[in-house]
């Protein structure tokens, strides 16, 4: 798995402001929905485009049910 994957550390970078902020502002469970289904979708379009490897795809998925 390629971890210099730049893709990879920006959606990660946007999950992590995610967490962080559904903690901080006390997200209710629409708004966090909201994150997690922006967020799925935005993993999928880069893995149709061959952007992300399925391993990444999966790492990413564990720490968006953190939302």
């Amino acid at each position: 798995m390629n971890y210099d994957n730049h893709c990879y550390a920006r959606v990660m970078e946007l999950i992590n402001n995610s967490i962080r902020t559904t903690r901080l502002d006390n997200w209710e469970g629409t708004e966090r929905n909201e994150a997690y289904t922006f967020l799925s979708g935005y993993v999928r379009a880069l893995s149709d485009f061959h952007l992300l490897t399925e391993g990444e795809c999966y790492l990413l998925g564990q720490e968006m049910k953190k939302i």
